[in-house]
């Protein structure tokens, strides 16, 4: 058999193949970018931020810190992102009577501070039923057989519902 001799080949890249190879780099360029940010937002919205400290403040004289934070909705585990401060004030206001503002704040990475302001009488509506106490923010506190001293009355006013 003949002796072949090896030898090496360097072979030119053609100007076409650059351009294929270069493009082909741009669209793993994308598709890494865009795993690593698909990463990024599930972990956040699973993992991280999730509510581990839930602090009350303000003056409430008729609820617990327990009680407020139950009337959130607001638990510990909760997360912070998918977390809707609006709903949860709301919920507060509506389930809490004596309450008259709730502000819920978030404080990140994993904490919560709800500060709420207790309801103070503003004025007496006289009815023909009876009489209402109401707050300045137009929260009727008690339907009263008797109108609260050292409080504005009013008068001719005719409620619709009177809870």
């Amino acid at each position: 058999m003949k002796d072949v001799e090896k030898i090496s080949v360097e072979r030119q890249n053609s100007r076409k193949r650059i351009r294929r190879r270069n493009r082909m780099m741009n669209v793993y360029g994308l598709v890494v970018i865009l795993l690593v940010i698909t990463a990024a937002v599930t972990i956040s919205y699973t993992f991280l931020f999730n509510v581990d400290k839930i602090k009350v403040s303000g003056e409430s004289d008729m609820y617990t810190a327990e009680d407020i934070v139950n009337a959130s909705g607001i638990r510990k585990g909760d997360n912070l992102l998918r977390m809707k401060s609006d709903v949860n004030e709301q919920a507060i206001l509506d389930r809490l009577l004596y309450v008259e503002t709730a502000e819920i704040s978030k404080k990140f990475p994993t904490s919560v501070e709800i500060n709420v302001t207790r309801c103070i009488p503003a004025f007496n509506i006289k009815y023909d039923e009876g009489t209402l106490l109401v707050s300045k923010k137009g929260k009727i506190l008690a339907d009263n057989g008797y109108i609260t001293d050292k409080l504005p009355v009013i008068y001719g006013y005719d409620p619709a519902n009177t809870t």
